[in-house]
């Protein structure tokens, strides 16, 4: 089975009054009232089968918040579906996700929505699963790759060869998205996309983020941060450090993926830090330490719902 060091950093930003992002950290994540405070978690596990995501929600004021946690509550249990060897299980969090988006829009009476990469590992293979402009990349022998390709208007017009990448950066059509979570399926086919299967290679470094932190940061210096910093955790730090250094124009969600080994033989206990009081305000651009503390609101998915 194989060792996965992870760690999520989530950060309302210099710029937004709210943080609409959340994770899902193979069970742990934000509860929406305090999403605004961030995130800072690190675990290290062996385990046959590892969910993790990240997503960006959208609706503005408290329902993006919303709509973001209804996507990763979805996840809940997908690792019962993996662990019984249906695959069909992530089309279902997918559709799940969607639905409970809508639902919570019609009661509160406001669209909403969010994008999602989803993250499965089944022993050694991995599956990535994606709606939206949230990006998931691989760094494997030195070379970074996209893995995500955005359900935006500009790649739309990309694939037509109406932009190039380069004006696309800059281009009115950049944020505005084509397949997210929330669609009424009524009006339009709801349908996740699937990177090609991967099998997993020890040393393997894996990057799941929202657009705020490739808003900020260009492929070359995400490439560069992976390749100084060994461990997840201290990627992870670096990536928002430099995100916010360059504007944090956005919510910033970073979660970093490294594969330590990939026959270790037991499941070790979850380990998870957190510290949110003074390393995550909106001025922070100091190292995150991990501390010692554990914070309340802090959601236990596979103790709490499994």
């Amino acid at each position: 089975m194989p060792r996965i060091q992870s760690a999520v950093r989530s950060h309302i930003g210099r710029v937004r009054a709210n943080n609409e992002d959340n994770f899902f950290l193979d069970g742990l994540t934000m509860s929406p009232e305090n999403c605004d405070r961030g995130a800072s978690f690190e675990i290290q596990r062996d385990a046959l089968f590892h969910v993790y995501a990240v997503s960006d929600g959208m609706g503005g004021e408290a329902a993006g918040e919303l709509a973001s946690y209804e996507a990763v509550l979805a996840l809940v249990p997908l690792k019962d579906d993996l662990r019984r060897g249906s695959l069909s299980g992530i089309h279902q969090a997918l559709k799940s996700g969607n639905e409970a988006i809508l639902q919570r829009a019609r009661k509160i009476g406001k669209r909403m929505g969010a994008t999602i990469t989803l993250f499965c590992l089944v022993g050694n293979e991995a599956t990535v699963a994606y709606l939206g402009d949230s990006r998931a990349y691989l760094l494997r022998d030195g070379t970074l790759r996209q893995l995500t390709s955005d359900h935006t208007e500009a790649q739309r017009r990309i694939f037509l060869g109406l932009l190039t990448p380069e004006e696309a950066l800059h281009h009115p059509s950049n944020h505005m998205l084509t397949r997210h979570l929330g669609m009424d399926s009524d009006e339009y086919p709801f349908e996740g996309d699937f990177a090609p299967p991967l099998r997993l290679h020890e040393g393997d470094v894996f990057l799941l983020c929202s657009d705020g932190l490739t808003g900020m940061l260009p492929d070359s210096a995400i490439a560069q941060t992976l390749l100084t910093h060994a461990d997840a955790g201290a990627a992870a730090n670096a990536l928002l450090e430099r995100a916010l250094a360059a504007g944090g124009h956005d919510n910033i969600t970073a979660m970093v993926l490294r594969a330590m080994a990939l026959d270790a033989v037991e499941e070790e206990p979850v380990e998870a830090t957190a510290d949110l009081d003074e390393n995550l305000r909106p001025d922070a651009t100091k190292s995150l330490g991990m501390g010692a503390r554990r914070n309340n609101w802090l959601s236990r998915f596979w103790g709490r719902h499994g």
